[in-house]
């Protein structure tokens, strides 16, 4: 008899990967990234991979219709906005931080936030989808890279704001470079885990 049921099974094997990748990511960056700075700035692999893992699985909330948008008030509109962001790019983000959090004063919220905000824009309902991907994380890494310097000056680090006009826009364009690597092979893999999972399905 089987202890969890097949749709249980997948979920704990996505998971499972989904881990495994993370970790990866986070060693490849701390051993072989963190050793060949460009101009002083590393490129920032655990945050990438975190955007656009949120950007490609996207909202499970459908987009607003013209007919939802004119009944609704603009209460109602702001929350469904604010609640539209990517859940499994939040998840994926927090566990990230929770691997950095040891190395670093604080934990980093921005990796969450990112992941979360990446949502927002699901490439995969873009026609052009394959270049977005690079300012998409270009804009996502300055967005993150201010939340972690504010972080560090709440816990009193001083000058934060002065090195992050330093690295911050080096870095986003790093992240930029890199992200087509990334997303090409995360959305085949997604789309093929939609595929398998839509023909299971009676």
């Amino acid at each position: 008899m089987a202890i969890f049921s097949m749709r249980t099974n997948k979920k704990i094997k996505n998971y499972g990967l989904f881990a495994l990748v993370s970790v990866t990511a986070l060693v490849l960056q701390i051993g072989i990234l963190n050793n060949f700075p460009v101009h002083g700035v590393y490129c920032n692999l655990p945050l990438t991979l975190v955007i656009i893992w949120g950007a490609v699985t996207g909202s499970p909330m459908m987009a607003i219709t013209a007919d939802e948008l004119r009944l609704s008030t603009t209460g109602e509109i702001f929350t469904r906005q604010v609640a539209s962001g990517s859940v499994t790019g939040l998840v994926t983000g927090a566990f990230m931080a929770a691997l950095y959090a040891p190395m670093i004063p604080i934990f980093p919220v921005y990796l969450p936030i990112a992941g979360w905000t990446a949502g927002y824009f699901c490439l995969r309902h873009i026609n052009q989808q394959n270049f977005l991907c690079i300012p998409l994380v270009f804009i996502i890494t300055l967005l993150a890279e201010t939340i972690m310097a504010w972080q560090l000056s709440i816990v009193g680090r001083s000058g934060v704001f002065d090195q992050l006009m330093q690295i911050a826009v080096p870095e986003a364009s790093l992240n930029a470079l890199i992200a087509p690597f990334i997303y090409f092979p995360m959305r085949r893999w997604y789309e093929f885990t939609q595929t398998v999972r839509t023909q299971r399905e009676p």
